[in-house]
């Protein structure tokens, strides 16, 4: 919206309320006023979700190169040049377990399907075969 027609909109806003009061008394303008307020609550809620929304697919994308990250990580370190080295088997834990945190995350803020915490179990399964 440009800023005429902002300037517009609350003009009328205004001058609508001013004649509601003049014709028909105050309570009619309380019951105007209620619904002008109602719509913009209802706009702000609107954005609002749409705001959350988009934070939670950011956070599942975040999650999934994480896990990717930590997937390749895994495979290098699987490699016979790289077995038994000891900061990459340091790196691939602190991975594992930042990934099970993100879980953990996933878990206390969103509402998710069985097949993403059964993923968080496979990490965790991993660990013990590892050990």
């Amino acid at each position: 919206m440009n800023i005429t027609t902002i300037i517009a909109l609350i003009s009328s806003l205004v001058l609508n309320s001013f004649l509601l009061i003049y014709l028909f008394g105050f309570i009619p303008f309380a019951f105007f006023l209620s619904g002008v307020t109602n719509v913009l609550f209802v706009s702000y809620i609107s954005y609002l979700l749409r705001e959350r929304n988009e934070v939670q697919s950011d956070f599942f994308d975040l999650l999934s190169n994480l896990e990717s990250y930590s997937n390749k990580l895994l495979q290098t370190y699987e490699l016979e040049m790289f077995y038994g080295d000891d900061t990459l088997e340091d790196l691939l834990n602190s991975s594992k377990i930042l990934v099970n945190r993100f879980y953990d995350y996933e878990d206390k803020y969103y509402n998710t399907q069985e097949n993403t915490t059964d993923q968080g179990n496979d990490l965790d399964d991993r660990d013990k075969e590892e050990d």
